[in-house]
């Protein structure tokens, strides 16, 4: 509402003639005081709509609760003539869109705010996916495997340089012959130019006719200089266009895979300790993911509860204002006459415009908010953030080092030994002995535990096999 409603000092102005239209008797008090609230419901309107406040305005309230009376006030309006009910009508439906209209711009006002939390979610669940999937791949692949990608990249290497060495030493024999050939040819030019110069001088000393002799000789040497450059520039051409690029481009190929090299043997000599580095890696990542479930898991509820406590009574009060809004419309439409009944008309399809923006915009934020939900619910068990997953036991995985454990889940929040008995219980429940039978022993707040179980060994064997 950041400028008075149009539709509104229309419908003031409609008003104003159909009003007028059913007052016909002057003399009469009845008609005087219905007149009279008509009047100060228009005026109560106009300056509602002229207020032009936005939410969270201080007055937005008082505005609310201004156009909410006019209704009430109107109610009265029932012993007038045909037009005074048309006008209070039309009073009343505009003061209801105009009030659905601020519940709407509150509405929208949230549902920014919902869009932008599931935006930071979207962001943090794509970052908790990334880590997910690099703490996976620690925590599953061998370093066998890496090591035999290296050692594969290494050869393919070397087998390039090999070949980008061979071109080399292919094209370093007729760039040498061209260029030693340039250059003798360029001795040879630079003498038969010389000795046309010195024949040029003899020429123009000794005279036109005594020294024609020697003018022919310059030029005879002049063009056999010239013809030596042409040589020169065709080897030129054939250097600076063939030879020498495709030298520098082996030459760089070559550089490139010797650093290629390099940085494999480098990798190569790296890998044990990084092999090493993974397992902490892995567990500091999965910390991170937790801390980035909790984060998502904290807004959808932020989302959830401000969608049911603030925008769910916003939309359903701007729905039945809008509904009255437009019965309101109608009776005007029907007790008005003529042209004046078009005013009726008007006003219910500016309601039932404003009806299609309010189901838009909350089928929208509906629509959003699934496909975040989707989203999330596709994700992978351990981006742990919807109801769907519970405590259970996923089988024997290997770890990096080569070991094989228990691989199991609870929904617990590892605090306060919380997740520690929520897996003793799992454990307990899926072995079948008491739970004082299971107790974790190491790794108490790491996720990689060790537990003891008493029982027969018989027993507890069997049970593993069943729900391995």
């Amino acid at each position: 509402m950041n400028t008075p409603n149009r539709s509104v000092l229309v419908v003031l102005g409609a008003v104003v003639a159909v009003a007028a239209a059913g007052c016909t008797d002057a003399a009469s008090s009845k008609r005087a005081e219905v007149q009279k609230v008509i009047a100060e419901a228009a005026r109560d309107l106009r300056k509602a709509t002229v207020a032009a406040v936005e939410p969270g305005d201080a007055r937005f309230a008082t505005v609310q609760a201004a156009l909410a009376r006019i209704p009430q006030n109107l109610a009265k309006v029932r012993d007038g003539e045909r037009g005074q009910q048309a006008a209070a009508s039309l009073l009343a439906a505009a003061a209801l869109r105009e009030l659905a209209s601020m519940r709407l711009a509150q509405a929208d006002r949230l549902e920014a705010e919902n869009h932008r939390q599931r935006g930071l979610v979207r962001g943090k669940a794509d970052a908790a996916l990334r880590l997910l999937a690099t703490t996976s791949g620690h925590e599953l692949r061998s370093t066998r495997d890496q090591q035999q990608r290296i050692d594969a990249a290494r050869r393919e290497a070397q087998e390039r340089l090999l070949e980008f060495s061979q071109r080399m030493a292919e094209l370093d024999g007729p760039t040498q012959e061209l260029t030693s050939a340039n250059a003798n040819h360029n001795r040879e030019a630079e003498r038969f130019r010389k000795e046309a110069d010195r024949l040029y001088r003899e020429a123009s000393q000794r005279g036109h006719f005594p020294g024609f002799e020697s003018y022919r000789q310059a030029v005879a040497n002049r063009r056999k200089a010239d013809r030596i450059q042409y040589k020169i520039d065709q080897n030129e051409i054939d250097l600076g266009y063939d030879l020498e690029p495709e030298h520098r481009l082996a030459e760089a190929r070559v550089v490139h895979a010797r650093a290629l090299i390099s940085e494999l043997e480098a990798t190569d000599r790296d890998l044990d300790d990084h092999a090493r580095a993974l397992a902490d890696e892995a567990e500091s990542t999965r910390e991170a993911i937790a801390q980035l479930s909790e984060g998502i898991r904290e807004a959808l509820a932020a989302i959830e509860d401000r969608t049911t406590n603030e925008l769910a009574p916003l939309y359903e009060e701007a729905a039945g204002e809008l509904d009255q809004a437009r019965d309101h419309a109608k009776r005007a439409a029907t007790a008005a006459r003529g042209s004046q009944a078009n005013s009726g008309r008007l006003a219910a399809t500016r309601v039932l415009a404003l009806q299609g923006q309010l189901h838009w915009a909350h089928a929208q934020g509906m629509a959003d908010h699934l496909r975040l939900l989707g989203r999330l619910a596709a994700a992978p068990s351990d981006l742990d953030v919807v109801d769907s997953a519970q405590d259970r036991i996923e089988g024997i995985a290997e770890l990096a080092d080569g070991r094989s454990v228990l691989r199991a889940r609870v929904r617990a929040a590892p605090e306060k030994g919380k997740a520690n008995a929520a897996l003793e219980a799992l454990l307990a429940k899926a072995l079948g002995v008491p739970k004082s039978a299971v107790s974790v022993i190491a790794g108490g707040t790491s996720r990689l535990k060790s537990v003891r179980v008493a029982g027969s060994p018989d027993l507890l064997n069997a049970a593993l096999e069943k729900i391995c």
